[in-house]
């Protein structure tokens, strides 16, 4: 019984470290993320990007976008 708690406390300990991971910002360039956006993308106020389902079954949510044309990153996390 004790392996079989300590197993499931390791597999979500696992499964928290992955999605925080996978909600890390990536460095990209402002042309990426007008690629990527397309017609999806949003501008105003200094910044500009857009939001979509990603993944090979759309079970992430990627954000890209650019503040000041210069900071530019994308991020994938589970959608909900």
């Amino acid at each position: 019984m004790r392996k079989i708690i300590f197993g499931l406390v390791a597999l979500a300990a696992f499964a928290l470290v992955h999605h925080e991971a996978a909600a890390a910002g990536v460095k990209i360039t402002e042309q990426n993320v007008k690629d990527v956006c397309g017609a999806k993308l949003e501008s105003g106020g200094g910044m500009m990007g857009c939001t979509k389902t990603c993944g090979s079954n759309g079970e992430h949510l990627c954000d890209f976008h650019c503040e000041g044309g210069n900071k530019c990153e994308g991020s994938a996390s589970l959608a909900e």
